[in-house]
């Protein structure tokens, strides 16, 4: 099987298993055991330790074999745990109303609330692909994270008054929203959230602004 299958087929397996945190088709105690799993990997530093099942397993109080049996691997509670903050990252921008900058605002303020809540876990998955290339391997949560921002970004292309430039200006959110760089700008200048929000948003309208001209398109 080619890389990219693989990378589908994980993607949507753990999709399965986030929509069943959802509370869908699954019974209660199977949700319990996939939220503290969930919830478990926040407590580990990534970075300083080759995390196994069993570890995580254990400080979730859930035995191995059921750990295994609802995400098979380690990367697939990762995979799990990246889709499911982009699930709640989606269903709060279906809520926001406005248009252009307004509705980009509130979308993006969301996901900074999210790196705050959840920053010391999404700092540490990091994918050794790139975001385009993971988008077009159709990584699950990634695709959520496009349906809940290009809706704002479509407007916002159309306020700016320059051409729908798609995924490009995703990939340029992506570099600006990473949830490292996020916690970095937060805490280096002890920034609020909404300053945060602000200024990165007032970045990326220019940027967005930038690359259209260097893409030599014209309103």
């Amino acid at each position: 099987m080619k890389a990219s299958s693989q990378r589908r087929d994980r993607a949507d397996t753990t999709a399965d298993a986030v929509d069943l945190t959802s509370g869908r088709l699954m019974r209660g105690d199977t949700e319990r055991n996939i939220n503290r799993l969930l919830e478990a990997l926040e407590t580990f530093d990534l970075n300083a330790t080759e995390l196994t099942m069993r570890q995580l397993a254990s400080a979730a109080e859930v035995s191995p074999a059921s750990a295994y049996r609802y995400f098979g691997s380690i990367d697939g509670v990762i995979d799990a745990f990246r889709v499911k903050v982009s699930k709640t990252f989606l269903d709060h921008s279906k809520t926001c109303g406005g248009s252009g900058r307004q509705l980009l605002e509130s979308v993006c303020a969301r996901w900074i609330e999210l790196v705050r809540q959840h920053g010391k876990a999404l700092t540490q998955l990091r994918s050794r692909e790139g975001y385009l290339a993971r988008l077009a391997a159709d990584d699950a949560g990634l695709v959520m994270q496009r349906a809940a921002l290009m809706p704002a970004l479509h407007s916002t292309y159309a306020e700016l008054g320059i051409p729908d430039i798609g995924d490009e200006g995703l990939f340029l959110w992506s570099q600006l929203f990473d949830p490292r760089g996020v916690m970095d700008l937060a805490e280096s200048f002890d920034l609020s959230a909404d300053e945060v929000t602000r200024r990165l948003v007032s970045t990326l309208l220019s940027a967005l602004q930038g690359y259209a001209s260097a893409r030599g398109d014209k309103s």
